[in-house]
């Protein structure tokens, strides 16, 4: 995978992993299969880029389903992470059906959706900002969850043997 460093202002940053096409039977081996899906184990967000130009073939709940199972085969925690979607190459796609479809199906299964053109920087700005915001909400959920555990041991230090108060 390539890492790479995204600045949004002089305060923000992140980094960010470019994990090569998945195929199907990755998890078995396949193509580059599982040598790069252990990177993916390292990452708390997934962004699913969907070619939506007129060179791709418009198969993409197909194609979605195909890599979603691979992530689900390799593991469960990998399958769970949250997941942006994001329709790239809007700059190439003079078929606006093939947008609409992946519009429907982010809606119908409740997926974030941003639409990106690398060629013209369409959409990179608020993709960005979308990526820095559900990292804190991450950061945040991880935060509680610590605390929470924090306050349960100090819980069980005080709690006299024997459930007697």
């Amino acid at each position: 995978p390539q890492l790479g460093v995204v600045p949004l202002d002089v305060e923000r940053s992140f980094v960010m992993a470019d994990i090569p096409g998945l195929i199907e039977g990755a998890h078995k081996g396949q193509g580059l299969g599982t040598r790069f899906l252990k990177h993916i184990e390292r990452t708390r967000i997934l962004l699913h880029l969907v070619d939506i130009s007129d060179q791709s073939d418009g198969h993409i709940e197909k194609n979605f389903k195909i890599i979603s199972d691979e992530l689900a085969c390799f593991s469960r925690k990998v399958a769970e992470k949250p997941t942006i979607v994001v329709a790239s190459k809007i700059d190439a796609a003079s078929d606006t059906q093939r947008l609409a479809s992946l519009r429907k199906f982010c809606s119908k299964t409740n997926r974030t959706l941003f639409e990106i053109s690398s060629q013209t920087g369409k959409g990179l700005p608020e993709l960005k900002e979308g990526i820095w915001g559900k990292l804190q909400d991450i950061s945040k959920e991880t935060k509680l969850i610590e605390k929470e555990i924090s306050d349960f041991k100090t819980d069980e230090k005080h709690t006299p043997k024997g459930g007697e108060e």
